[in-house]
């Protein structure tokens, strides 16, 4: 790889799925795993991040946290593995969540035998491996062994140079590995023509980003208005009926005032503590969704959500079904009086 903004990410992405390729040909075979360049944990226990959904082997489970130099760290947290990691991860410090995510000798040790895709911008990591693609503007420049490289190619002689000078001063960007012990082949070909295939997908994400803000102005302009409209009438409903019950029999007004405080109180509690879930999970899942996709786990992920959806949305469910029952015998009361009537 060569320097920033050359097209590494980009190329990781295509092989991904998450970018299209207007070019050649990318097939990914077997099972692929994927760690980003920022850190993503998710809330829950250390174990829960670290199985992302895969059912848990005591042998397995246990060489992974010793290859990722983990056991240390949780020693010195309260319940271990079983430690609840806050929002986001914010009881860990930065070099914790990376270890979580990656960890370099994991990568070169308990991965040698697996296809492994690195994109970085350094050097020091490339004697290592195989094959040392050499990206500059969105297109392969170069494919060789990183002697062959060295000994060839002016461009990546200056970047070996270049990163002497600044050596330790950077750190790897991303890492494209499979961690979960699945064996996996990936190949780039361009069966068109001879050529390195050539990156580019920013028309589609701009008519993505258009679509995402018509549907954001569609929100502000129609349902922001109505559910307004809606919660005005409803409080003023409210309190014009407090008021008439107030001036007719002023003593329903010590009971019905702390009521209301109450209820409030109540409301905005319920209404703050699951919606906080619903919205914390929601940012982390915009957040690591090209993991989730990686890993295959977007079912797994939205179900979760519909979870915390419907926790969200108990309190209304039971202030409507305890309406529904209030309004069904106030009917049937009503019916039988007024049948009784005629009768």
């Amino acid at each position: 790889m060569w320097e920033v903004g050359s097209g590494k990410s980009t190329l990781l992405s295509t092989i991904l799925g998450e970018v299209p390729s207007i070019q050649g040909i990318v097939q990914v075979h077997g099972t692929t795993a994927y760690v980003s360049q920022s850190a993503w944990i998710q809330t829950g226990t250390i174990r829960e991040n670290i199985l992302f959904g895969s059912p848990l082997l005591t042998r397995g489970y246990q060489q992974t946290l010793e290859r990722c130099s983990l056991l240390k760290d949780l020693e010195l947290l309260p319940y271990g593995d079983l430690t609840e990691i806050g929002e986001r991860g914010v009881n860990l410090s930065g070099g914790q969540k990376q270890k979580k995510n990656s960890n370099s000798e994991y990568i070169m040790g308990a991965l040698s035998g697996k296809t492994i895709l690195l994109v970085t911008h350094q050097v020091d990591f490339l004697p290592s491996f195989d094959m040392v693609l050499l990206m500059s503007d969105g297109e392969i420049l170069r494919s060789a062994s990183y002697d062959q490289l060295l000994g060839s190619s002016k461009e990546f002689q200056d970047l070996v140079n270049a990163h002497k000078e600044t050596a330790g001063s950077e750190r790897v960007s991303e890492a494209f590995s499979s961690p979960r012990s699945y064996t996996c082949s990936r190949e780039i070909q361009n069966k068109d023509s001879g050529e390195q295939p050539k990156i580019s997908g920013g028309d589609q994400l701009i008519k993505q980003e258009e679509r995402e803000v018509s549907s954001d102005l569609s929100i502000v302009d129609l349902d922001v208005p109505f559910y307004l409209i809606f919660a005005v009438a409803a409080t003023t409903t409210s309190y014009s009926n407090l008021t008439v019950l107030g001036v007719v029999t002023w003593q329903v007004l010590f009971v019905s005032i702390p009521m209301v405080y109450v209820a409030i109180l109540l409301q905005m509690r319920i209404n703050g503590t699951t919606k906080s879930f619903v919205a914390n999970h929601l940012a982390e899942s915009i957040a690591g969704a090209v993991t989730t996709r990686a890993f295959k786990e977007e079912e797994r992920d939205f179900v979760k959500t519909s979870e915390l959806i419907d926790i969200n949305a108990s309190p209304f469910f039971h202030n409507f079904a305890a309406n529904e029952w209030l309004i069904q015998r106030l009917e049937t009361i009503s019916a039988t009086v007024l049948a009784s009537s005629a009768i």
